[in-house]
């Protein structure tokens, strides 16, 4: 099993995203000044 890993920490995750764990792109939205879409259900 291949696990992915953050490209900026290096920490391992499991959900969805690609390149950057969760805390790390909220870091890069709040430091850059994006503000997240909401998400539609």
């Amino acid at each position: 099993m291949n696990e992915k890993r953050c490209i900026l920490c290096n920490k391992p995750y499991d959900y969805k995203y690609v390149m950057f764990g969760r805390g790390c792109l909220d870091n890069l939205y709040n430091l850059l000044g994006f503000s997240k879409t909401p998400r539609f259900i």
